[in-house]
């Protein structure tokens, strides 16, 4: 089968992407996250259409809160979104073209002090620490990359340090780091950087961020496993 036909079955009504298959509406924690994954992989395998950026805007718009920039987990949850789903969304959004989404989202975080918190009316700011995205400089690094801006020096400090001193099996950080790779630019100090860290995700994960992906997913095999990433398996 092809990239669309194996992630189907993980496809819910609206078109978001879940940990596993079958799923009903709205009914995994993380769909932005696995849903950015999806497209990113589309891109990379070389199937990416306009209509799949379309429909991408679309599930993204689906999940503004109140304004274009910050995110709800889905359409209709009022929970607090963490920063899992902003690494890939932006991500995704650099990575497949639609480059207003992360736009959206530094823009929200320059105007906001990267303070992204969803429903203010339930918890004041000043108390939800979950949405004090400002005290992860690489992230609002990589925020910056995804927009195509300047980190500036500490905060582009802070994200090579992150992306350099991924080690051990938490398959959550290097998935993370990988879509910090994904974004850096093309140069030739963020290359050095990108060379170091496939390194060292080869000392743990040889089969690269598919060996990744199919350890991530604990409720059965999922296809980012098959497609995602497929760049960084070893020779």
């Amino acid at each position: 089968m092809g990239i669309r036909e194996d992630y189907a079955p993980f496809m819910d009504s609206q078109g978001y992407i879940s940990d596993y298959e079958g799923p009903t509406l709205y009914s995994s924690g993380n769909l932005l996250r696995y849903t950015s994954e999806y497209y990113i992989a589309l891109k990379q395998n070389g199937v990416l259409t306009d209509e799949d950026r379309a429909k991408f805007r679309e599930l993204i718009a689906a999940c503004w809160c109140g304004e274009p920039g910050i995110l709800k987990r889905y359409p209709i949850n009022k929970d607090q979104e963490g920063p899992d789903d902003y690494f890939l969304v932006a991500t995704a959004a650099k990575v497949i073209g639609t480059p207003e989404i992360a736009q959206a989202i530094y823009d929200y975080g320059n105007k906001h002090w990267w303070n992204y918190n969803n429903y203010p009316d339930q918890v004041p700011t000043w108390k939800n620490t979950s949405a004090w995205f400002w005290r992860m400089p690489w992230l609002i690094a990589h925020f910056a990359f995804c927009a195509d801006k300047s980190p500036g020096c500490f905060r582009n400090l802070a994200w090579s340090t992150d992306v350099r001193h991924v080690s051990g099996s938490n398959t959550d950080a290097w998935a993370l780091s990988y879509s910090m790779v994904l974004a850096a630019p093309d140069t030739d100090g963020y290359k050095a950087i990108k060379t170091e860290w496939l390194g060292n995700l080869h000392k743990t994960f040889p089969g690269g961020i598919p060996e990744v992906m199919s350890k991530s997913f604990i409720k059965g095999p999922h296809p980012s496993r098959l497609w995602y990433g497929l760049e960084t398996r070893s020779a």
